[in-house]
């Protein structure tokens, strides 16, 4: 998997101190896998173009976790991630909008034009609380937005590392 083609989830990171510490394991020969839990990498089918009898999927490439570890990665010089470092999931643009807090999924958005703010957890923590007490959470989740969501500026792990 080419890091060059990869978008992320954030425009920026919340922890650079974390980052460095990746970065050192790296240059000391350790791989991304042997760092933490694989990188979670969202394939999404961005369009389908048929012609004739063909047709042809086109996706896109989400980091959905460990844009620490391609940041890291990224300031070693590394142009690809071995499979081993991560997993591909199989996601669509209606699947992050979709509200599933059963399994921690309370910030909704459309990958294709907003992120989550680097330290959205706060929010998150709140949201999940309100539901495990049968408040109104999906209003809560509705008119807070602004504490996880901002307009996406980065659409490349180079645009992530020059927004810090």
């Amino acid at each position: 998997m080419k890091i060059n083609e990869l978008i992320p989830l954030h425009n920026s990171i919340r922890n650079p101190k974390r980052v460095k510490e990746f970065e050192h394991r790296l240059r000391m020969g350790h791989i991304l896998r042997g760092i933490e839990t694989p990188i979670m990498i969202s394939k999404v089918a961005d369009r389908i173009e048929t012609g004739g009898s063909c047709s042809s999927t086109y996706y896109k490439y989400y980091i959905h976790d460990g844009h620490h570890r391609i940041y890291a990665a990224w300031l070693c010089d590394i142009k690809e991630l071995m499979s081993c470092e991560y997993v591909l999931q199989d996601m669509s643009y209606e699947m992050y909008q979709d509200l599933a807090p059963q399994h921690g999924w309370v910030t909704p958005l459309d990958i294709r034009t907003h992120v989550r703010k680097p330290d959205f957890y706060a929010f998150k923590n709140v949201a999940l609380e309100w539901y495990k007490e049968g408040n109104e959470w999906e209003n809560y989740i509705d008119n807070h937005q602004d504490e996880y969501l901002e307009k996406r500026v980065a659409y490349s792990v180079k645009d992530m590392i020059y927004a810090q």
